[in-house]
């Protein structure tokens, strides 16, 4: 797993490895063979050694350890034309092709702006090499816009290839929301979590139900997530706690239920009467904007928490599921699983389970699945009305969880630690 962090003097010389290897395999067939042949890594490496101690210079690395794999600078306008009061260039981004989709990008490119905005930044600019299809999309979804007429040439020998500019508007950006579902009582998960979110400079919180029930820390969960004055959306689970189901409710009763049932009840227990209180404040489902994108947030659905949002969901189960709840963007929890799919003109999104991740192994939603040990979540920020996701997926401490299981007096713990392990 990578880290996203400030990049060191030491770093220069694996920088410019990953430098001259990312212009060879992002610019294969868009530049002359010869020249990206001919990239120097010490020319690379010596300028790397200037710019990483400049004080004037933002400088991240995303690395594994000490290993290298991308990383970004920005500063101070190149050409004169662009240094306007509050502007700053992203000079450069670039993951290795062997890191391509981890996300490994959007990170750099979120702590980026991040610190960016933090040091007063108010415009950020770029040049992006023309046909360069794969860098034009990523920076679209990052909020980046073309600027009309802004095009040069770039100058290697032997191409008359143009790049364009880009610029994105730093003063209208909200900070991203972190969109949390399904933690199910999972204290050291959510911990990894609000850990992982703060990185962001996340300011604002929506909570997509099922907080407490199911595991051996319902309580903690509840304060840990309390704490960040969510917005709350109610599960089926936390509907349980505070309405208690019985065997009479069930048409065939076996070891599964019965072992819901005492949970649930324990649960409840260990929420005590200010725990449910709080939960009984849920909604079942919210309707906001936010920078003209209408975002509508439920578990399931907007009409019923139990209802099962599939990224194979028909258009026509969907229609009827939000009828009434027009919407730009849905946001929903309950299946455990990251998504995110076109429905009509909308977006609908799971950012995952914070606290029982599950990854279906086959693919199929009937079929084998594993518990990985990762925390899931979301970072949601919107863009000219448009929302843009970034899915997280946190390792954390599963042998903290399990001794947290054997420290709680939960009933049937061994059947909790058989799903934790799978």
């Amino acid at each position: 797993m990578y880290e996203v962090r400030p990049a060191r003097e030491a770093d220069a010389p694996r920088m410019a490895e990953v430098h001259v290897a990312t212009w060879r395999s992002a610019y294969r067939g868009l530049l002359p063979d010869d020249f990206l042949a001919g990239l120097s890594v010490d020319d690379r490496r010596a300028m790397w050694e200037r710019v990483i101690p400049r004080d004037d210079t933002t400088v991240l690395v995303a690395a594994t350890g000490e290993d290298v794999i991308g990383f970004c600078a920005a500063g101070r306008p190149i050409e004169e034309d662009l240094r306007t009061s509050g502007t700053v260039q992203l000079w450069t981004l670039y993951v290795l092709e062997s890191a391509w989709s981890t996300g490994a990008g959007r990170d750099l490119w979120l702590a980026a702006e991040r610190e960016l905005r933090d040091l007063g930044a108010e415009r950020v600019v770029l040049w992006v090499l023309d046909g360069n299809e794969r860098a034009i999309r990523f920076y679209r979804r990052a909020g980046f816009e073309f600027v009309p007429n802004g095009h040069k040439v770039l100058g290697v020998p032997g191409s008359d290839r143009e790049e364009l500019l880009m610029t994105k508007d730093l003063s209208s950006t909200s900070a991203p929301i972190a969109v949390i579902s399904d933690v199910h009582g999972n204290a050291v998960a959510l911990e990894a979590v609000i850990d992982d979110m703060r990185r962001f400079g996340v300011q604002r919180v929506f909570s997509l139900g099922d907080v407490a029930a199911m595991g051996p820390q319902p309580r903690a969960a509840v304060d840990l997530l309390r704490s960040l004055d969510p917005l709350t959306i109610l599960g089926n689970t936390d509907d349980y706690l505070v309405r208690p189901r019985s065997l009479e409710q069930f048409p065939e009763v076996n070891d599964q239920v019965r072992f819901h049932l005492e949970i649930e009840r324990w649960g409840a227990e260990q929420l005590g009467p200010d725990g449910l209180a709080w939960l009984r404040t849920f909604s079942p489902s919210a309707t906001l904007e936010i920078g003209g994108c209408r975002i509508v947030l439920s578990h399931g659905s907007p009409i019923s928490y139990d209802h099962f949002v599939a990224p194979d969901t028909l258009p026509e189960t969907l229609d009827e599921y939000f009828a009434g709840a027009e919407a730009d963007l849905y946001l929903g929890g309950h299946i455990h699983h990251q998504f995110s799919r076109r429905y009509r003109r909308s977006t609908i999104a799971n950012p995952g389970s914070a606290g029982l991740a599950l990854d279906r192994v086959d693919g199929r939603w009937d079929g084998r699945v594993e518990q990985p040990a990762v925390a899931e979540y979301a970072l949601l920020t919107v863009e000219g009305g448009q929302p843009n996701l970034h899915f997280r997926r946190v390792p954390y401490d599963v042998e903290a969880l399990i001794d947290a299981v054997k420290a709680s007096d939960m009933p049937n713990p061994d059947y909790y630690l058989r799903i934790i392990r799978r």
